[in-house]
């Protein structure tokens, strides 16, 4: 009787376990609770005194001591936009939902007038200080809020994702001697004393002033970016003709890190849009992807084959995927015949392809793979067409 018992409740558990939601990937906490706080303050372009604020959001009831932390930055064009704004407010409430503290953040907006093109780049220098001071308040208070220091990533969209870069990797040592002495150190908006150092940078529809900056850098990056951007270049652009400055848009920071052998991920879109809004699917599927690859990048320190692959996601919606146990069920939408699957597992490794000739297909796994895998699919040139990830029990 007591054996039955004792077999018994293994059963339940494993039961509860397989039907479990799974921290950071599923929506695990359905109440939020959110406060403003005040990170820093640092002098405006007109010289006037301005507090800064972020709106942390945090899961009601989560028990865990060492949660992970995403910070995100709202676009405008270094101009316009709030850190209460409907869409940066549900992007924190959606990571939340998944177990994160997250933090919208207010930052100076403005490009003053300073002649040429200096004023924009004053502009990029002053939101670079308040993200780096966000991120070491956050770290300074890193025990009230029960926040892993080594899990903290910063994000954005548009201004905002450039801002996500240039927190981590923009160092003192690049930035003009003028400027820093005019506008301060990395340390000037608060929390000096603190690491500004992150876990890893999400940016939709971002760049960089200088590739050099990514020299001897280790710090992975997730994006993703319109290929027909026409406000940030995915590729590159000339954005001030009087200084011959340029914009580095996320493919080519991709390139370079990935040439580094960094832990990159591009997603390319070819929807002629720069950043999809609150209520369109692209939206939706931009958060979805941002959380699959974050919850890949956060269980695991990725050093993995998929490095090099660049994932061109063209909305086309190629095939879908289930799964029954250890077997993985592929069905093509479109009948462009053959197509090539490979299956990795979270770290990378390829544990299974095959040439699909069929519209329905299925692939039998090892019985002993389980969580998450990515399932790449490649055309007869070898170019990858479409990727899912899917959860094995």
């Amino acid at each position: 009787m007591k054996t039955y018992n004792l077999v018994f409740v293994l059963f339940l558990c494993c039961i509860n376990l397989l039907h479990s939601q799974i921290p950071y990937l599923d929506s695990c906490f359905s109440s939020i609770s959110y406060s403003d706080l005040t990170y820093g303050v640092n002098q405006t372009v007109d010289n006037t005194n301005q507090k800064l604020i972020l709106r942390l959001f945090t899961p009601d009831g989560d028990t865990s001591s060492s949660r992970k932390c995403l910070l995100w930055m709202h676009g405008g064009g270094f101009q316009t936009g709030s850190y209460t704004d409907s869409d940066q407010v549900y992007i924190c409430e959606y990571f939340a939902q998944k177990g994160y503290v997250t933090a919208s953040i207010e930052y100076r907006l403005g490009l003053g007038t300073s002649s040429g093109c200096i004023g924009g780049i004053e502009a990029e220098y002053r939101a670079a200080q308040d993200y780096k001071a966000a991120v070491r308040y956050i770290k300074k208070n890193a025990i009230i809020y029960n926040i892993d220091t080594n899990q903290i990533f910063v994000g954005g969209s548009s201004a905002g994702a450039i801002t996500a870069m240039h927190c981590a990797y923009w160092d003192i040592d690049e930035v003009p001697s003028v400027m820093a002495n005019n506008l301060g150190d990395f340390t000037a908006s608060g929390s000096a004393g603190y690491s500004d150092k992150v876990a890893g940078v999400v940016s939709w529809a971002g760049g960089i002033e200088d590739t050099l900056w990514l020299q001897n850098e280790t710090i992975p990056f997730i994006a993703i970016h319109d290929r027909y951007d026409m406000e940030v270049p995915y590729k590159t652009q000339l954005i001030c003709q009087t200084n011959n400055d340029y914009i580095f848009g996320d493919y080519l920071v991709y390139k370079f890190l990935n040439d580094q052998k960094i832990y990159t991920n591009l997603f390319t879109y070819y929807k002629s849009i720069h950043v999809p809004s609150m209520g369109e699917s692209a939206y939706y599927e931009w958060l979805d992807t941002t959380c699959q690859q974050l919850y890949r990048l956060t269980l695991f320190e990725i050093t993995s084959p998929l490095n090099s692959i660049e994932n061109l996601n063209n909305n086309t919606n190629l095939f879908s995927i289930t799964s029954n146990h250890s077997h993985i069920h592929i069905d093509l939408i479109e009948n462009k015949l053959p197509f090539y699957v490979s299956i990795f597992d979270v770290l990378g490794k390829k544990i299974a392809s095959s040439e699909i000739q069929n519209l329905k297909n299925t692939i039998t796994l090892a019985p002993t793979i389980h969580g998450l895998i990515e399932v790449v699919l490649q055309n007869s040139n070898s170019t990858i067409v479409d990727s899912k990830t899917l959860f094995i029990p």
